[in-house]
């Protein structure tokens, strides 16, 4: 699953998609903007470096063997129906099932050209402060993708039952 945007609030999520967002987001948008991701458990909270360049994002579920452990940016989320949305904390987003249906997953985050989207970001700025932001977009398309996210998941087993 791959998407391009310009996350509303700098902020993307991955959650399922009838799960409660509301319960402990506040303490994983503050978590991740303090160290780029966060998680309710529920919902994954990336805080992106900047808020003008579209930034890409690959959502890849691996097998039943997991990678060698990773010491940061690693979280338990579960997804109960097996369905799940990737996109900013407004409407732009996609949805797709999880192959290895609905369960706990442990997800992986891997960020890449953040500092150089958040300098091209601020070049841009600089370079043409007199621009109309309706010209915006065209002008810094050019630059999509600089700030990239990976998402690994794999299915470590079932979800826990209501009354847990």
């Amino acid at each position: 699953m791959d998407l391009r945007l310009t996350p509303d609030y700098r902020l993307l999520t991955l959650r399922d998609v009838e799960a409660d967002a509301a319960e402990g987001m506040d303490a994983a948008v503050v978590a991740a903007s303090a160290g780029v991701t966060g998680s309710t458990g529920y919902v994954l909270v990336i805080s992106v470096a900047q808020d003008l360049i579209p930034v890409d994002v690959r959502l890849r579920v691996l097998g039943a063997e997991a990678p060698p452990a990773a010491p940061r940016h690693e979280y338990e989320i579960d997804f109960p129906s097996g369905r799940v949305r990737l996109g900013d904390t407004g409407v732009s987003g996609i949805t797709g099932e999880l192959a290895e249906g609905p369960g706990v997953y442990r997800i992986r985050v891997t960020a890449t050209g953040r500092a150089e989207a958040a300098d091209a970001a601020h070049r841009f700025l600089r370079d043409h402060p007199d621009l109309p932001t309706a010209q915006w977009g065209d002008a810094l398309a050019a630059y999509a993708g600089l700030e990239h996210y990976l998402l690994e998941l794999w299915r470590l087993g079932d979800s826990p039952e209501d009354d847990e």
